[in-house]
């Protein structure tokens, strides 16, 4: 066990996390050399580090302690102590080795559906180390060379033609800068064709004629640059 689990540490949360571990119910898993066994259930609390050890509903107060500088966490449960170092973390597993021997206490969450250790760490191991299948495992075809394609008689080159607004850039570009001066002669125009046709006299009326025919020209004039633009 201690080898896979040094191989999913990369992928395991840290003591430091405590948001993994703290006010959760863990129940014990057996590991799979073991016989069916009592119901044990831990409960860190982050209240006053209170650890709530039961079984088979039967509750004993204790402590637990994270020594940073030991990398390893402390727990007393009536007269007894234990250190433990991590093995692996997530917020559905909790694994602690005790320190200085092969003894693991193997943590779960009470939505789990193993039934032993080898359970859990197959699990693990398929969702961590093994990688996903090939989608395929098909050479791409090779891309045929300029003489294979000339000789497929199937084959026809057609120029392309060049698009409308290249054959005419010079027109296009030309309508390109002039587009952006519409917007502003027609808010010139507009509030001038108002007065205009506000004035009672024929000069007005001739002032008024002309902004209108203007704004009249330009606005379709801008709608087709715009689509000349886009589509041509």
């Amino acid at each position: 066990m201690t080898e896979l689990l040094q191989k999913l540490h990369p992928h395991s949360q840290g003591f430091s996390d405590q948001i993994y571990f703290l006010d959760k119910l863990w129940l014990v898993l057996p590991q799979a050399h073991q016989t069916a066994q009592d119901a044990i259930t831990y409960i860190f609390r982050s209240k006053e580090k209170v650890l709530i050890y039961a079984v088979n509903g039967a509750i004993t107060k204790g402590k637990w302690e994270y020594l940073d500088y030991a990398h390893a966490l402390v727990l007393e449960i009536g007269t007894e102590s234990f250190m433990y170092n991590l093995g692996f973390l997530n917020s559905e597993t909790f694994i602690l080795k005790k320190q200085g021997i092969e003894d693991f206490l193997i943590l779960v969450n009470e939505s789990h559906s193993y039934t032993n250790s080898d359970q859990l760490l197959s699990a693990l191991e398929q969702r961590y180390l093994t990688p996903p299948p090939s989608t395929t495992n098909l050479s791409p075809a090779p891309t045929p060379t300029i003489e294979e394609s000339i000789a497929d008689e199937n084959l026809i080159i057609t120029p392309q033609k060049p698009k409308f607004k290249e054959r005419y850039s010079w027109l296009y570009h030309a309508l390109k800068s002039f587009q952006k001066t519409i917007p502003l002669l027609v808010c010139f125009l507009f509030p001038l064709w108002l007065a205009a046709k506000q004035t009672p006299t024929a000069n007005g009326s001739s002032w008024a004629g002309i902004c209108m025919i203007l704004i009249v020209v330009l606005i379709p004039l801008y709608i087709v640059i715009w689509i000349w633009d886009r589509f041509l």
